[in-house]
């Protein structure tokens, strides 16, 4: 089979296995999990989440070989990225990790003998729209409220008595029906908060 080496890497087993999530949730596994893994894994992990969003990443089950097989976690797309974790052998669950950016990857390493059941672990995006922002929930996206475009697909960032009028760096509040500077922001719709 070929494969796609990293620098620095060659031959038959660089990349045996992994995938690509871009979902905002969803489950990772070692291969063949809940049987045991196989010798020689060499396995890449990516989760690219939205700009703004950040990656949970939770174990419900981890164990490997203690001495030579291994799982890396990095902070990014990359190994010369930040690394999160190290992990190897049994470990008591749920492990919960993150990210500091909308990236991350796993590399799991395995060597020519023994192998254990490997791990079952589940990620979510944690969207945090920059003040004074709204979040679209449906769309993972990050909305301005009432500022005469619709940017969330079903419009809720537009709301009925919602004003077009205010001046650049205002925002409508229909609760108190005028406009608020950004710093006063209007998180919710309904609710000012000066």
């Amino acid at each position: 089979a070929l494969c796609v080496c990293e620098a620095n890497w060659q031959g038959t087993h660089c990349d045996t296995c992994g995938s690509r999530f871009t979902s905002p949730s969803g489950e990772i596994t070692s291969p063949n999990y809940p049987s045991n893994y196989d010798n020689y894994v060499r396995c890449n992990w990516y989760i690219t989440a939205p700009k703004h969003s950040t990656i949970q990443l939770t174990f419900h089950f981890f164990e490997t070989e203690s001495c030579c097989d291994y799982l890396k976690i990095y902070d990014g797309d990359s190994t010369r990225s930040q690394q999160i974790a190290d992990l190897q052998g049994y470990r008591s669950t749920p492990l919960v990790y993150e990210s500091t950016g909308h990236e991350m990857r796993l590399y799991m390493y395995t060597d020519s003998s023994v192998t254990e059941r490997g791990f079952h672990a589940s990620y979510k995006f944690q969207f945090d729209c920059p003040y004074p922002g709204y979040i679209c929930e449906s769309a993972m996206v990050c909305a301005r409220f009432c500022d005469g475009k619709e940017d969330c697909p079903d419009g809720s960032d537009e709301y009925p008595g919602c004003s077009a009028d205010c001046r650049e760096g205002q925002i409508g509040c229909p609760a108190f029906d005028m406009c608020l500077s950004e710093e006063d922001a209007c998180f919710d719709p309904t609710v000012c908060v000066p």
